[in-house]
């Protein structure tokens, strides 16, 4: 789903309740995936979607190694911490290395912006 609103109307809050719906209905087998293209907004619905879900929203990051939002039922990221897969040099991205190929089945998405 992707929420199309002007700046502060909203968007974060009605992507929280629709996912909370979803949750509750248990409608949402599968990880959420909340998107955004900058890190205060990232940051901004981290604690938006915590308040709503607790421990199962995190954000999407390497730690030690692994995706500290790897058991998470809401998964947030940014455009940039996926990243994109270089060829040339041989090295894969965030996304690649800890998402299966079909990830985008697996994953609904939300964005933010």
């Amino acid at each position: 789903m992707l929420l199309a609103l002007a700046t502060g109307a909203g968007k974060t809050v009605i992507a929280a309740n629709l996912l909370w719906r979803l949750h509750q209905a248990q409608r949402l087998p599968k990880p959420a995936l909340f998107l955004c293209d900058r890190d205060e907004l990232r940051e901004q619905s981290y604690n938006k979607l915590k308040a709503v879900f607790g421990d199962n929203a995190r954000l999407v990051g390497n730690s030690k190694g692994e995706n500290s939002a790897k058991n998470a039922r809401i998964h947030i990221a940014t455009y940039q911490t996926l990243g994109l897969d270089d060829e040339d040099n041989n090295t894969a991205s965030f996304l690649t290395d800890h998402y299966p190929p079909d990830a985008k089945s697996t994953l609904t998405g939300s964005a933010c912006t």
